[in-house]
């Protein structure tokens, strides 16, 4: 908790997040849980986006949703191409997503 604490003092990030990472699947689970605490406020945190200058910008709720929305359309597009390279489906109309919608 200290740690914590002495982060959240300094400004410092409690926790970082990448998209598409190794650690992805795991992460896209604790962004939703976040946004749900968040919404709820049960959590009293404010999310950022840290661009490619290093700069930051605050990230709301809305936008954080539609993120991951944005997230979880990039996956459903690679399935379906996948899907369409390997010759698992003819066309991009027979495609079904093979996981769950780990967004809501």
């Amino acid at each position: 908790m200290s740690e914590i604490r002495d982060r959240a003092r300094r400004g410092e990030p409690l926790l970082e997040v990448s998209p598409f990472t190794n650690q992805w699947h795991d992460d896209r689970h604790t962004l939703v849980d976040l946004a749900r605490g968040i919404e709820s406020n049960d959590l009293p945190f404010a999310i950022t986006e840290v661009c490619e200058d290093g700069t930051e910008s605050d990230v709301s709720i809305t936008m954080l949703r539609n993120l991951l929305d944005q997230f979880r359309g990039i996956e459903l597009q690679t399935q379906r191409d996948t899907m369409l390279e390997l010759g698992e489906i003819e066309n991009p109309d027979q495609f079904e997503p093979y996981d769950e919608d780990w967004t809501k």
